[in-house]
């Protein structure tokens, strides 16, 4: 993120990484590095194969997670996502849970990383029930659940009905309660007008 000043205190890239010492580490990642003159990396960000491999390269340095993207999937931008996890471990803070309570949680339009749910799984061990619509996102969010063996945390759920989005799901977990739940807008094909 740019603006410093919109990150979380404790958002762990609020201090750049170090992307020269990444480079040396992670090969695929180096790949897509540009060097300057004076022997610092550069990042093309507006380079989808190039935001792929950092976005990948992140949440293994300091997650141990291990993401595949479905391609022509949106990339996401892991200081952002980290930003919603702090913001939703301060409301939870806020309510003074039990420190034994299990949190149980909800993401709308996982998307094929299933990002914001492998994120809350591996750092705070709540779980996360992931919801998706879209077949192909569906399989790459499963294959990345079952990659970081994460299936204990982690339940997926094929949204078949786009108008009412929860019904089903509420459906099949009659007795459950959640926290809170999340989504990540755009939901819609890209192929379509913008409806914004």
């Amino acid at each position: 993120m740019k603006n410093k000043r919109l990150m979380h205190p404790r958002n762990i890239f609020r201090t750049p990484p170090d992307y020269t010492a990444l480079a040396i580490k992670y090969k695929d990642f180096r790949k897509v590095c540009k060097l300057e003159l004076s022997g610092k990396v550069c990042i093309d960000y507006r380079n989808e194969f190039t935001l792929r491999a950092l976005t990948q390269m992140l949440l293994e340095e300091y997650f141990q997670l291990r993401v595949e993207f479905a391609p022509g999937s949106l990339i996401p931008t892991l200081p952002l996502r980290l930003n919603y996890i702090l913001w939703l471990e301060d409301l939870l803070t806020s309510l003074k849970l039990g420190s034994t309570q299990e949190i149980r949680c909800i993401d709308i339009g996982c998307g094929s990383s299933c990002i914001y749910t492998l994120l809350a799984a591996r750092k705070n061990s709540w779980h996360m029930y992931a919801i998706e619509s879209n077949d192909t996102n569906l399989n790459y969010a499963e294959k990345n659940v079952e990659t970081n063996k994460l299936q204990n945390l982690v339940e997926i759920f094929k949204q078949i009905d786009k108008q009412v989005v929860l019904t089903d799901f509420f459906r099949t977990r009659p007795d459950v309660t959640f926290h809170f739940c999340l989504c990540n807008p755009p939901f819609y094909d890209s192929t379509l007008p913008n409806p914004f």
